[in-house]
């Protein structure tokens, strides 16, 4: 029924394809057409959504865009200093890495421009940083098209600092996050430049991040060549920690290994065959921090590769 579409805003693409199909269609003819509005919108509407999916360059599933739309309740919204208004649009992640979606409005007759940045960005829990986004290095800002106006956006990333410590701040314990943002910088023949003082915070609940699997029963040994060192190493994994948006990994290297950190570079194996690499986010010489490129269902994982010969089986 073509009164059906009445109500479901689209745009000029699906628009179209729409009436062809309609204008085509005649009383001697029949035709059963099925589109799926419902991922159709999901994909489009959900900001969040269309950056894991350009990240990858591929459609994500439905389990995928329901981990990124289920996972952060914005709890407020919209903060105001120095005549600087800030929205944050959307956020997403597991509490050991998430993402913000920020939209920014300058002072009238202040271009945007696409370099600035924030001095600081910082997850807090009671005045107490539990997470850390390097400073003026974690914000990305999104080209609206238009650098001559005062208003911009911004995506930032944070990940969990010293996970060990902080490991319970990461679970479902009905915490508000506040997203805590200084100074609005840029950067001028290499040195940072501040272009307004002031301070934004935001209230985050993470409300799917609870779910996270321990793939070591016991200690496994590793030895591979760090890519980092140029050096062989050979340690005991202890402990490997998987989560739908993450990963982390503690290990002990062994006393005569010659290098002292290592170099894993591991992937996952969906049940279905698909293979989505961890990306190294930093660590120690006791841990190592991972990130996906895009959301993952842990019900979907089958194994983490570590080595060429190590393979963690999810159980």
């Amino acid at each position: 029924d073509k009164k059906a579409f009445d109500s479901v805003i689209v745009d000029e693409k699906v628009q179209y394809v729409i009436e062809y199909i309609w204008n085509t269609l005649t009383p001697q003819t029949g035709y059963l057409v099925s589109i799926d509005l419902d991922n159709y919108c999901d994909n489009r509407n959900n900001w969040m959504g269309n950056y894991f999916a350009n990240r990858t360059s591929s459609k994500l599933t439905k389990a995928q865009l329901n981990i990124i739309k289920g996972s952060a309740t914005v709890v407020s919204a919209v903060a105001e200093d120095a005549g600087v208004k800030i929205t944050l649009d959307s956020a997403t992640g597991d509490g050991f890495y998430s993402y913000y979606k920020l939209d920014v409005e300058l002072p009238e007759g202040m271009n945007a421009g696409y370099g600035y940045n924030f001095g600081e960005q910082r997850l807090l829990i009671n005045d107490e940083s539990i997470g850390l986004g390097t400073k003026g290095g974690s914000c990305t800002t999104l080209d609206d098209g238009d650098s001559t106006d005062n208003r911009y956006s911004l995506l930032i990333s944070i990940r969990l600092t010293n996970y060990p410590a902080n490991r319970n701040y990461s679970f479902d314990n009905g915490i508000v996050r506040t997203l805590h943002l200084e100074n609005i910088i840029t950067e001028e023949s290499g040195k940072i430049v501040n272009l307004i003082e002031g301070q934004w915070d935001f209230g985050v609940l993470f409300t799917n991040e609870g779910k996270t699997i321990e793939l070591v029963n016991k200690p496994v040994t590793v030895s591979d060549y760090d890519i980092w060192s140029k050096e062989w190493y050979e340690a005991t994994v202890t402990s490997f920690v998987l989560s739908g948006f993450s990963g982390y990994c503690e290990y002990e290297v062994t006393p005569n290994s010659v290098s002292n950190t290592i170099g894993i570079s591991p992937f996952l194996v969906l049940k279905d065959g698909s293979k989505y690499a961890l990306m190294a986010s930093g660590g120690s010489s006791s841990n190592y921090n991972y990130y996906l490129t895009v959301p993952i269902s842990l019900d979907e994982v089958d194994y983490v590769q570590l080595t060429d010969d190590v393979i963690l089986q999810v159980n």
